[in-house]
């Protein structure tokens, strides 16, 4: 969403008199600069769809995720960066235990080659682990892989997995 320039674009330049031309004060300011900008930001966010083929483990290891587990699922675009903010709470996992969780990217997102990103805390399980530091980086142009920061198996239900990731796209 492009910011309104109309407010911007009815001021007026001081001729060097000092006599002519717009007020420039705080509520000048508020008022041109910071409300479109506040408005054109929040605008932004989406909130993602729930689909649970979004939500994958690697290998054998299954991520079940319910639409009644998710805490966030959204995403702002500012050009070509993307700020996306996950939250699931209490999924399930079975099969065989892997090291790698996979977000699928929201319909119409693209990313920009392999990127990474250390995050604090991307999640925990019933096993024992607790809260994990860790690394979530985008894989490939459409999975975010969520992996522990000592390359630990995930397993044990119920599982949690909360993360912010910012990241470029085409």
């Amino acid at each position: 969403m492009a910011i309104d320039r109309g407010p911007w674009n009815a001021l007026v330049d001081d001729d060097g008199s000092n006599l002519v031309g717009s007020v420039w004060n705080k509520a000048a300011i508020k008022t041109v600069i910071l409300d479109p900008t506040d408005a054109a930001l929040a605008a932004n966010w989406v909130t993602v769809p729930f689909s649970p083929a979004n939500f994958a483990g690697r290998g054998s290891l299954l991520w079940t995720v319910g639409s009644g587990n998710i805490l966030t699922n959204r995403y702002i675009r500012i050009g070509n960066l993307v700020v996306w903010s996950v939250n699931v709470n209490g999924s399930s996992l079975g099969g065989t235990p892997n090291n790698l969780l996979h977000l699928v990217l929201p319909t119409g997102l693209t990313g920009a080659g392999p990127q990474f990103s250390y995050t604090t805390r991307v999640g925990t399980c019933s096993d024992g682990g607790g809260a994990a530091t860790g690394l979530a980086y985008l894989e490939t142009s459409t999975i975010i892989g969520i992996q522990k920061e000592n390359a630990g198996n995930w397993s044990g239900s119920p599982c949690s997995v909360w993360l912010t990731i910012s990241f470029g796209v085409t």
